[in-house]
């Protein structure tokens, strides 16, 4: 290659570099106080990081030098509040409006801004969802007008999701679908954002947002797996644990009779509190085949076995100082109790409060019709 063609392709490489268009945004706010606006993105934890701050004038404020390699969430925001949500890559935004009226703030030059601020509109339901809580706070004791209330908030919600997951759903190939699915995460089963990921990851596979979905989708599959073999239907799986003499017993030594399998601790309030529970239960069917184990997850043996005493548990008393059983029950938060039947077979999980006792009736019932 000689001098004029090495010249030729500098200049070139030069002329593309100062072409490369960035972000810019510029904008006029009334009655914003604030003497500076931060500007910020979302990291690979979607955790809020501050990446320039732009000084307010009498003509605005504007953010410059910025290139993005993929379109974002970008927040505008003082000290007090956020002012702004935009979805954008190397865009010329303007921003104008009065900061009193945020629903009059306008947006323009970017499309995918454009396209949240429809999606965060039409989210049906949003209004009555707050109407619906705060009359389920007045509604005091009223069972009834509670229940209702419960119920049309149930319906309403059910009706987000549906539209939340439609439009992830219809926006494959979007930025956006990624960034609107991680701060939904909850709605969606793990198979659903599972086969959704594998779906980003076809169109845009480098993409921050996507790179951190799928971290969090194999955090959590080992987690989903082990919850599959604990799932109603499923044969509970058997353990040995020490008992408060130091006996080994096994989940296996009470095969044969109905198990109510409490996974508790000492330092745990609610859990306490359902330890009464249990007590009114063994009570209530001390003449029937149930048998109460409870797991306690302490790691000190001292603080639980005061805990026993005080709260005058009945049944067998294990401990679990390592949280392998409750790892292997899959055990997000206690209390957390698991029935299962004489054949060991798990028949409900995650009873809670007066809910164990229809559960156990039932159970028993069906166990007396079966012989």
């Amino acid at each position: 290659m000689n001098k004029h063609c090495i010249s030729l392709v500098l200049c070139a490489a030069i002329f593309a570099g100062c072409n490369k268009s960035e972000l810019t945004i510029t904008g006029k706010l009334d009655n914003l106080s604030d003497s500076t606006i931060y500007m910020s993105v979302l990291d690979e934890e979607f955790k809020l990081k501050d990446i320039d701050t732009a000084k307010i004038t009498d003509d605005g404020f504007s953010f410059t030098g910025h290139y993005f390699e993929q379109e974002e969430c970008v927040i505008l925001h003082s000290k007090k509040a956020i002012l702004g949500q935009l979805f954008v890559g190397n865009d010329n935004v303007q921003i104008t409006g009065d900061i009193n009226k945020p629903d009059d703030i306008k947006v323009e030059g970017s499309l995918l801004t454009d396209k949240m601020q429809q999606f965060l509109k039409e989210i049906p339901e949003q209004e009555t969802l707050q109407k619906l809580s705060q009359q389920l706070q007045l509604a005091g004791n009223d069972i009834d007008r509670r229940n209702s209330i419960i119920e049309e908030i149930r319906s309403a919600r059910e009706e987000q999701m549906a539209y939340i997951k439609h439009f992830v759903n219809s926006n494959i190939t979007s930025p956006l679908a990624p960034f609107i699915m991680a701060n939904n995460m909850t709605i969606f089963s793990f198979e659903e954002a599972d086969t959704l990921i594998t779906k980003f990851m076809e169109s845009m596979p480098n993409h921050k947002y996507i790179v951190a979905l799928r971290s969090e989708i194999e955090r959590v599959r080992p987690i989903h797996e082990a919850s599959m073999r604990v799932q109603v239907g499923c044969i509970a799986p058997d353990f040995k644990l020490p008992n408060i003499n130091g006996d080994t017993i096994s989940l296996s030594d009470v095969r044969g009779k109905v198990v109510l399998l409490d996974f508790w601790a000492s330092w745990c309030a609610p859990c306490r509190q359902n330890n009464q529970t249990l007590a009114e239960a063994h009570n209530k069917f001390s003449d029937t085949l149930l048998e109460i184990v409870s797991v306690s997850i302490d790691k000190e043996e001292d603080k639980w076995k005061e805990a026993v005493k005080e709260d005058k548990l009945p049944g067998i008393q294990l401990i679990d100082k390592e949280g392998i059983v409750a790892n292997t029950y899959c055990v997000q938060s206690i209390p957390c109790c698991y029935l299962i039947d004489s054949e060991g077979k798990i028949t409900s999980r995650d009873v809670e409060g007066r809910n164990i006792f229809a559960d156990i009736e039932k159970m028993l019932n069906n166990y007396k019709e079966t012989k």
